[in-house]
C-alpha cells in the first residue's frame, strides 16, 4: 500500500478513534511500525506475535461487518458477496500481498464463489487450492517462512481440532474449542518455528487460551468504529471505552506470560530430518486416530499418553541442554561487525566476553547453548560492537561478576561515554560484583582455569586515550595446558608495546575473582608464556590498522578465529592480515562464512563445529 494511504488512514485513526493500543489502524492494517519493541518482544515471547499480524480472522471480520451492514440496507444476496469480494480484494492490495494475506483472501473470495453457486465449502480443498494458486504464481513462495506457518496453522485446526474436540464429547463449550484451536496450532508449527527460530514459547497454549476471545473483540470492534466513524462520530465513544480495556487486558496477558520462568524452549540443532520425521508422525497419528473403528475411549487414552511422552522428550532434551560440557568449550558467536565469546568449562563455569552490537540476538544464542546464568561477563572496551549486547545480556540474564580494564574516556565521543555510563549503571542497580583488573594478575577462576590479563597498563592510558581500541583489555585464558588469547579491537601501536612490555615482564597472583586487587607473588621468567597461544581472537575484524606481523609471529596460533560482518562496509578482513596469518600457518575461521563457531577441546586435540559450511 502507498504510504499516503496508511498515513492517511492513520490521521483518521488518531483524530477520531483517540486510542493507542492495537483495536486501531495499526491492527486492521497489519503495521507493526510504531508498536514499542518492548512490547513486541512481550508478544513473541508469550506466543501472541500473530495476533498483531494480518490472517483469516480479519477476513472473517470484514466479511460479517459487511454482510451485517448489507443486511440493515437490504442489498440482494449477489450484491452482498460481490461487494465482498470487492472489498476483499481492496484490503489486500492496502496491507500488502504477504503469503498469509493472500492465503485468507483466496478461500475467503473462494467461499464467498460457493455460497453463489450454492455448493457446499471443503475447508482442507479450500486451504490446498490457495495453496497451489499463491505456488503457481510463485514457486519460491513455499521457502517463505510466513506461507509455511499460515498453511500449517490452519491444517492443524482443519485436521487436528477435530479429533480434540470429539474428547470432550457433550461437554464441548466455547472454552473447549478455544483450547482444542490453541493446541492444533501448537502442534502444526512447533517443528517449523524451531527450525526457524531455535525456539518456541510453551506458555503459547495458556496465552493464547486467554487472548485469543477477546482479540476477536478487539478486531471487531476495531473494525465497527471505523465504519461508524466515517458516518457517526460521537456514536463511537463507548464502543472506544470497552475497546481501550480490552487491548489493556491483552497486553497484560502478553506481559505476564511472557515473563513466566522457563516459558522458552530452546532447541540448537532442531534439523531439517527431524521436522520431516515430525511430520510423518503427526500424519500417521491423525490417520490412525480418525479410523471409525477405533473409539473415543481409546483416543483419549492414546492422545494423553502421546502428550506425556512428548512432553518427557522435550524437557529430557532441556535438562540435557543445560548440563555444563564435558570438555572446555569456546563458542565465537557471529554477530556482525564486534565480538562475543562464550567459554564454558566442565566444572559449570560460564565466561562471555564481549556481546557484539544491539539487535544481534546474543541472549537467544546463550539460551540456545544453555546458558541461563552467567559467572563472569567481561567487556574488552566499550565501542558498540563489544557493549551493545552485553547491555541486552545485563538486563536479561543473570551475572555473578563483571570485569573490566582500565579505561580513559576523557577524549571520547559522548555517544560512547553514555553507552559506557549505561552498563555501569545497570551493573550498579542490579548490584553486581564489578572489578577494574590491573594487567599480568592471574584470576584463578577454576582449579583449571586461568585468565591472565595482559594489556592495559594504567601508566599507558594518557597516551591511549585518543584511540579507544588500543585501551582493549588483553586476556590469556589458561585451561589446563591450552592457550587462547582474546585481543578486543588492538591496533599495532598496541601491540608494539606489549611485545615490547613482555621483555621485562612481572605477574601478579590472585586467588580467586574477589581477590584481584591484592597482590602477593611477582613472577618474572614468563617471556613467550604470555604470548604463545594455542588459538588468537584476531584483533579489530582482522583490520589493516591491526595488522602486525612481528605480534602475530609471537602468538603462532594454530587457530586464528576472525569475528567479522558479513560483507561489511569496511572490507574486513584485510587481505594483508589474511596473508600474515596464512605465512604463520594459521587455520583461519572467520565468522562471516561459517556463521557461529564451536571449538571443543578433545584430548590434546581441537573440535572445530560450525553453524554453516564454507569452502575457502
Amino acid at each position: 500500500p502507498s504510504e499516503e494511504t496508511i498515513n492517511s488512514l492513520k490521521k483518521i485513526n488518531s483524530n477520531i478513534l483517540r486510542t493507542d493500543k492495537l483495536g486501531d489502524i495499526d491492527t486492521i492494517l497489519g503495521d507493526r511500525s510504531e508498536i514499542l519493541p518492548e512490547t513486541t518482544d512481550h508478544f513473541t515471547k508469550s506466543g501472541l506475535l500473530h495476533i498483531l499480524a494480518i490472517s483469516g480472522a480479519n477476513m472473517v471480520v470484514i466479511a460479517s461487518s459487511i454482510m451485517f451492514i448489507s443486511k440493515l440496507i437490504k442489498l440482494s444476496f449477489f450484491k452482498k458477496i460481490l461487494i465482498i469480494i470487492v472489498i476483499i480484494l481492496s484490503y489486500t492490495y492496502l496491507v500488502g500481498y504477504e503469503a498469509s494475506i493472500i492465503r485468507a483472501s483466496i478461500i475467503t473470495i473462494l467461499t464467498m464463489l460457493a455460497l453463489i453457486l450454492g455448493r457446499k465449502r471443503d475447508s482442507v480443498a479450500l486451504l490446498l487450492t490457495s495453496g497451489l494458486l499463491i505456488t503457481l504464481h510463485d514457486p519460491f513462495s513455499i521457502y517463505d517462512i510466513g506461507f509455511q506457518l499460515s498453511f500449517l496453522s490452519v491444517a492443524g485446526i482443519l485436521l487436528i481440532s477435530p479429533i480434540i474436540d470429539e474428547l470432550f464429547g457433550n461437554k464441548s463449550n466455547f472454552l473447549t474449542n478455544t483450547f482444542s484451536v490453541t493446541f492444533s496450532v501448537l502442534l502444526a508449527i512447533a517443528p517449523i518455528t524451531l527450525y526457524h527460530f531455535k525456539q518456541f514459547s510453551i506458555v503459547s497454549i495458556l496465552s493464547n487460551f486467554l487472548a485469543l476471545p477477546v482479540s476477536t473483540l478487539i478486531m471487531s470492534l476495531g473494525m465497527l468504529c471505523v465504519w461508524l466513524s466515517l458516518l457517526f462520530e460521537k456514536m463511537i465513544y463507548p464502543f472506544l471505552w470497552v475497546l481501550d480495556k480490552a487491548t489493556g487486558y491483552l497486553f497484560f496477558i502478553s506481559k505476564v506470560c511472557s515473563n513466566i520462568p522457563y516459558g522458552q524452549l530452546y532447541f540448537s540443532k532442531f534439523s531439517i530430518h527431524f521436522v520431516f520425521l515430525y511430520y510423518l508422525f503427526l500424519l500417521f497419528t491423525v490417520s490412525f486416530l480418525k479410523k471409525n473403528n477405533i473409539d473415543q475411549k481409546f483416543n483419549k487414552k492414546f492422545i494423553i499418553y502421546l502428550i506425556i511422552f512428548l512432553t518427557v522428550l522435550v524437557f529430557a532434551y532441556q535438562v540435557f541442554l543445560y548440563l555444563p560440557p564435558k570438555n572446555l568449550s569456546l563458542t565465537f558467536f557471529d554477530v556482525g561487525n564486534g565480538d562475543a565469546c562464550l567459554i564454558r568449562t566442565p566444572e559449570g563455569i560460564n565466561i562471555l566476553i564481549d556481546g557484539g552490537p544491539e539487535g544481534k540476538d546474543i541472549v537467544k544464542k546463550l539460551y540456545l547453548r544453555g546458558v541461563k546464568k552467567l559467572d563472569l561477563v567481561i567487556l574488552s572496551h566499550p565501542h558498540s560492537d563489544h557493549i551493545g549486547g552485553l547491555i541486552e545480556v545485563l538486563n536479561e540474564i543473570p551475572i555473578n561478576s563483571v570485569l573490566i580494564g582500565n579505561l580513559d574516556l576523557s577524549e571520547s565521543d559522548q555517544s560512547i561515554i553514555e553507552k559506557h555510563n549505561l552498563f555501569l549503571e545497570i551493573i550498579n542497580t542490579k548490584q553486581i560484583p564489578l572489578f577494574i583488573v590491573k594487567s599480568k594478575n592471574i584470576l584463578r577462576i577454576s582449579s583449571k582455569l586461568n585468565l591472565i590479563p595482559i594489556w592495559p597498563e594504567p601508566d599507558d592510558l594518557i597516551y591511549l586515550r585518543e584511540n579507544i581500541n588500543n585501551q582493549s583489555l588483553v586476556l590469556l585464558l589458561e585451561y589446563e595446558n591450552k592457550k587462547i588469547l582474546f585481543t578486543g579491537d588492538i591496533e599495532i601501536q598496541a601491540q608494539r608495546e606489549i611485545l615490547s612490555s613482555l621483555k621485562n615482564p612481572s605477574m601478579n597472583k590472585s586467588n580467586s575473582l574477589k581477590d584481584i586487587s591484592i597482590n602477593n607473588d611477582v613472577y618474572n621468567d614468563i617471556n613467550n608464556y604470555l604470548i604463545k597461544a594455542d588459538i588468537l581472537k584476531v584483533p579489530h575484524q582482522g583490520s589493516k590498522d591491526a595488522n602486525f606481523y612481528q605480534f602475530l609471529r609471537a602468538v603462532s596460533p594454530k587457530i586464528a578465529i576472525i569475528s567479522v560482518g558479513l560483507n561489511n562496509k569496511y572490507d574486513h578482513p584485510s587481505e594483508e592480515t589474511i596473508n600474515s596469518l596464512k605465512k604463520i600457518n594459521s587455520n583461519i575461521l572467520r565468522t562471516d562464512k561459517l556463521g557461529d563457531i564451536d571449538i571443543i577441546v578433545e584430548n590434546e586435540n581441537w573440535k572445530i563445529l560450525t553453524e554453516r559450511y564454507y569452502n575457502y
